[in-house]
């Protein structure tokens, strides 16, 4: 995943100068949200589950996510995790960028 993460960042770097691994993330990441709105959980099925309760049971992706924001901004444990989480993949990005440069030049 490293090396992966690394010939991408250089790939990148080489076409669209040292702001390109960022916009690749920015591309990489309006993708995923488009995939991620219009999935639809398998929670499998019983014998006597039809498909109208299943569909009764998922809620659709925008209201997930606006529950998940509440739930996220109300409980300052589960902030806090989502903050080190952020910080550490900045961090190791940024690490990966400079490295990338420094190794480039």
């Amino acid at each position: 995943m490293i090396v992966l993460i690394f010939c991408s960042d250089l790939l990148y770097l080489d076409r669209l100068g040292d702001i390109g691994p960022f916009q690749l993330a920015i591309g990489l990441t309006v993708i995923t949200l488009v995939i991620v709105f219009f999935w639809h959980e398998n929670y499998g099925s019983s014998e006597d589950d039809t498909d109208e309760n299943q569909k009764k049971d998922v809620a659709p992706a925008p209201k997930s996510f606006v529950e998940s924001l509440f739930l996220t901004l109300n409980n300052p444990h589960i902030l806090l995790v989502g903050l080190c989480q952020a910080f550490f993949e900045g961090a190791v990005y940024t690490f990966g960028t400079v490295c990338g440069i420094q190794c480039y030049q």
